[in-house]
């Protein structure tokens, strides 16, 4: 009912969330990346089987997890709260529901 009131693009939490907002999508009847663009997080393999493929963010999991556990060590070893600001490496992987403009 608000396809003229959408947003230019999606940028969806999970590539599992993603997959739904597309067959949803494609119920409506609304085209993508024509009406809307899809972008998701994760790049999990799923994301190149969609129907149009998903452009998705790759995150490094290695660095989030070695992060992760760094931050806990600090945190036990400290015995108080922290709070950190962390940058994670990403990647855009651009399949066929988003090309970002040249």
């Amino acid at each position: 009912d608000h396809r003229d009131d959408m947003p230019d693009a999606f940028i969806v939490a999970a590539d599992s969330i993603a997959v739904g907002v597309l067959q949803a999508f494609t119920a409506a009847g609304v085209l993508v990346p024509r009406d809307a663009s899809v972008i998701s997080i994760n790049n999990q393999a799923i994301a190149q089987y969609t129907s149009p493929a998903l452009t998705s963010y790759d995150i490094d999991q290695n660095e989030l997890t070695d992060t992760a556990i760094t931050m806990l060590a600090e945190a036990i070893s400290s015995r108080r709260t922290l709070h950190h600001h962390t940058f994670i490496s990403t990647t855009l992987v651009v399949r066929d529901s988003f090309v970002p403009a040249r």
